[in-house]
C-alpha cells in the first residue's frame, strides 16, 4: 500500500499508531491474518493469509478503506 506524495511519514508515531490500530480492527471485522508487514516512509508491506480470493480482496480493500480514515485522523 502506498500513500499520495506530501503526506507525512508512515513511520511518525501518530500515523504507525494508526496503522496498528486499523490492522487489530481490521483482522478481526474482515477476517485476514496478517501475518507480517513493514512500514517504510510512504508505502508499507504486508504477507496476508484470507480463505479464498474474494475475502482477500475485500480485506485488503476494508483495511485500505480504514487505513486511510485512521491516516487522515492523525
Amino acid at each position: 500500500m502506498r500513500i499520495a506524495g506530501g503526506r507525512p511519514s508512515l513511520r511518525g508515531p501518530r500515523s504507525f499508531r494508526a496503522i496498528k490500530e486499523a490492522l487489530r480492527k481490521g483482522k478481526e471485522r474482515f477476517g485476514l491474518r496478517v501475518t507480517h508487514f513493514s512500514v517504510q516512509g510512504n508505502h508499507m508491506h504486508m504477507l496476508v493469509e484470507a480463505e479464498d480470493a474474494i475475502a482477500l480482496s475485500r480485506g485488503m480493500k476494508g483495511l485500505a478503506v480504514r487505513m486511510a480514515r485512521g491516516l487522515n485522523k492523525a
